[in-house]
């Protein structure tokens, strides 16, 4: 049977209250706990991540948006060799994209995917952070080429889900097909061609 850590039970109450529960007030004190009884566990990192992402679904204000970048920049600090760290960047992205930095959001994506490649399912998220990114900022076509990166390099994945339905599934208003066929000016069939090692995408009228 699986051994389950103690440091591991108020680490998942946090997530289950964060992700599941939408209290931020209850995430909060699991994380609180855990740090508190557990400060140098294999948990502690995460929940350093966690932390700040609690700040950041309680509020938008500046002084939390501050904090929580320096939970996420504590991270790679004090755990450089931690599983923890491209969440970390991960959410540091998240946090920037969510307050409409989108530059520097792609930045960090970037620091993701490209310093931790096989990370799961960082690397692969960090990807699809970049691709809304770069719709904000009207880079359609190396938004859909980063969709397509995903399906490649990560098949059968959620996220890899998620950027099919982004890219093909859906021509509704605000989905990335809308976007493209918006920015073409037109509604007729168009093939968005890639570098040679990626596979085109048809892209059908709305």
């Amino acid at each position: 049977p699986q051994v389950v850590e103690a440091c591991d039970v108020p680490e998942q109450i946090a997530i289950y209250h964060l992700e599941t529960a939408g209290d931020t007030v209850a995430a909060q004190a699991a994380l609180d706990t855990l740090l508190k009884k557990y400060p140098q566990s294999a948990s502690a990192p995460m929940a350093q991540v966690l932390a700040g992402r609690v700040l950041v679904a309680g509020s938008r204000a500046a002084s939390e948006i501050e904090s929580a970048q320096a939970r996420f920049a504590r991270v790679p600090q004090l755990y450089p060799n931690s599983d923890a760290v491209p969440a970390s960047v991960f959410y540091w992205g998240e946090t920037l994209r969510l307050t409409h930095h989108p530059d520097e959001a792609i930045a960090k994506y970037r620091q993701v995917s490209t310093d931790y490649p096989l990370s799961v399912p960082w690397a692969a998220r960090a990807l699809l952070g970049e691709a809304r990114c770069l719709v904000t900022v009207g880079q359609w076509t190396r938004a859909m080429e980063l969709l397509q990166r995903v399906r490649q390099r990560f098949p059968d994945t959620p996220e890899a889900a998620s950027a099919l339905v982004w890219s093909s599934a859906d021509s509704g208003p605000g989905t990335f097909r809308a976007a493209v066929m918006q920015a073409n000016g037109n509604s007729s069939i168009t093939v968005i061609r890639f570098s040679p090692v990626l596979a085109p995408i048809t892209l059908t009228s709305m």
